[in-house]
């Protein structure tokens, strides 16, 4: 019979147990000791890195309001020029590949903020809905207001 007890079974960056592995919880909690932010370059180890990341997401959610306002403002614009009907059809299709590409950056952004929440750590979904209160409040006019992250 062979003897395996020599034999390292561990998977590649699964040591096990070591501190340097990100914390997944799929439960809420407020920790913040090796928690990983949308990926493993991204991770937290102490209480000002989490302060700094917590600012960091706030402003990228800040981010995201203004992007689409910037968006709805783009869209405003392919609107107006469809209705006045001086715009050549090379223009027109131009700008629709422009609006197109610019909408999907908006929902790759949105889906980004959405991946940001489901850490489910508090202190992240804290920042998060501070951020788009902030954003809103700065940045949301008529034409934005019936938008939100609920929905890209």
């Amino acid at each position: 019979m062979m003897d395996h007890s020599s034999m390292d079974h561990d998977m590649p960056g699964m040591g096990g147990g070591s501190d340097d592995m990100c914390e997944m919880s799929m439960v809420l909690n407020s920790g913040y000791k090796n928690l990983c932010i949308l990926s493993s370059g991204w991770r937290i180890t102490t209480k000002i890195q989490m302060l700094s990341s917590m600012a960091i997401i706030v402003f990228v959610t800040i981010g995201y309001e203004l992007f689409k306002k910037w968006a709805t403002a783009f869209e405003y614009r392919y609107n107006s020029m469809t209705e006045s009907g001086a715009s050549s059809a090379r223009q027109l299709k131009t700008f629709k590949v422009k609006s197109s590409i610019i909408y999907g950056l908006t929902v790759f952004y949105s889906f980004m903020i959405m991946l940001l929440f489901m850490t489910f750590n508090v202190w992240v979904m804290i920042s998060v809905t501070f951020g788009a209160i902030v954003g809103h409040f700065l940045f949301s006019d008529n034409r934005t207001s019936g938008q939100s992250l609920a929905c890209h």
